[in-house]
């Protein structure tokens, strides 16, 4: 059972709600920032009298139970309703939200391995994850997500899904074999690939060595030190000009140094001086809320969009459909702006325009963006059941597709069930 009421209030701000726990107090909504001059709630910047107001009222249950059995549907639940909170869904268009988010989660998987041992599920802390979705920043994914699933496969046994391996190795997915295998981490100094084989992300990165003959696993890189490998520097940093920087900056701190690079923390962006070419570094500046003022893309708080892209403006909700667009990212979760029409248009289902003139290749739940029609004229299509032909993963329901011998005595690509549906040894 689940209690999550979506409040007036809520939406009228955009902002967290209060904090499921069952008390009578609610959490105020964050800053919008003196910088952009939006209100204390990150609603109203007039100084109305709502302003600085809770935006929920008195706490709400939240997600009370979360069995595995129902993880795929209560993730996609959760992160819908934050959508719809956050102003960027409409409610009207909750349902096939739902269906996106839900379609590619592969429910089977997830109750096979719990049940049969290969992964440790923690539903406290599933809880905690989904109810941080109507409590949290309306960005980003809560931290307490990160910790849902615990692997208890060991290296060379068998596994369907990425969390089933233990710290000691990763589940190798492009094996062609039902299940997979973990395969452990390559030691310090051995050789590697970073695909098939790979070093430890925690410790090791794969790199070139002897002039760039081979790749090795070598000890990640501190900060200020040379690099040449995207992932050759510490799990915080990143290369950015052959240079290990920082990879998130704070509020208040210098961002944009190096190739864009530290960018801002969640609900945060870059205050830059763009009229110079390239922009010196700028600092972190909490993003504007409902009404407040911002200065282009990005300046507003993720879920709502600024009312000018050139000039000073205020941050406005995003536009529902039917309405006057510009550009895709103007309109709600769900929604994209045609050239042809510049009115928000629901993302096409079958026969629907999924060129760069359309919905960018982007297609309604159980469809898929069909590359093979002639004149590059992409279309959608249905997504194909078992046993007709494919491409790629995408276009079967099963998001499976195996390529082999065909009947026909020629090859290519057949959609075959999903490996936690068909394995029944091997782990």
């Amino acid at each position: 059972m689940r209690l999550l009421p979506l409040t007036l209030a809520a939406l009228v701000c955009g902002c967290p709600a209060a904090t499921p726990s069952g008390l009578d107090g609610a959490v105020p909504p964050p800053d919008s920032g003196a910088s952009d001059a939006g209100g204390k709630d990150g609603g109203r910047a007039d100084g109305g009298t709502d302003a600085g107001k809770p935006d929920a009222g008195a706490a709400d249950a939240g997600f009370l139970y979360a069995p595995i059995e129902q993880w795929c549907q209560l993730n996609a639940l959760a992160q819908c309703d934050r959508d719809v909170r956050c102003l960027e869904l409409a409610i009207e268009n909750r349902p096939e939200c739902i269906a996106k988010k839900s379609e590619f989660c592969d429910q089977p998987a997830y109750t096979r391995a719990a049940n049969e041992g290969r992964l440790q599920y923690l539903e406290p802390k599933a809880r905690e994850c989904l109810n941080g979705y109507a409590a949290d920043s309306c960005e980003g994914v809560p931290p307490a997500c990160a910790v849902v699933f615990a692997g208890k496969v060991a290296p060379d046994a068998g596994c369907i899904l990425t969390e089933e391996c233990n710290a000691a190795g990763f589940c190798y997915q492009y094996d062609y074999t039902c299940p997979h295998r973990c395969r452990g981490w390559i030691p310090m100094g051995q050789t590697c690939d970073g695909f098939s084989t790979r070093c430890n992300p925690d410790e090791a990165y794969c790199g070139t060595f002897d002039g760039g003959v081979g790749e090795r696993c070598q000890t990640l890189k501190g900060l200020g030190e040379d690099c040449v490998e995207y992932d050759a520097c510490r799990t915080d940093l990143t290369c950015a000009n052959n240079l290990c920087v920082k990879r998130r900056a704070g509020p208040g701190e210098s961002c944009g140094e190096r190739q864009g690079f530290p960018y801002c923390t969640e609900e945060y962006f870059c205050r830059q001086n763009t009229t110079l070419t390239p922009p010196p570094p700028g600092t972190c500046q909490r993003r504007g809320g409902l009404g407040a003022v911002c200065t282009g893309y990005g300046s507003c708080l993720p879920s709502l969009r600024c009312g000018s892209s050139f000039t000073t403006s205020t941050c406005l909700p995003r536009l529902a459909e039917g309405e006057k667009c510009s550009s895709y990212g103007e309109c709600q979760q769900g929604l994209y702006c045609p050239p042809r029409t510049s009115r928000c248009t629901r993302i096409p289902g079958d026969g629907g325009d999924c060129t760069s003139q359309g919905s960018y290749f982007e297609c309604a739940s159980a469809h898929f963006c069909d590359f093979n029609s002639p004149n590059d004229v992409y279309t959608c299509r249905p997504r194909h059941a078992n046993d007709e032909s494919c491409t790629y993963d995408g276009v079967c329901l099963s998001n499976d597709c195996d390529y082999g011998a065909l009947p026909d005595g020629g090859y290519g690509g057949t959609c075959v069930p999903r490996c936690s549906q068909k394995a029944d040894s091997g782990f």
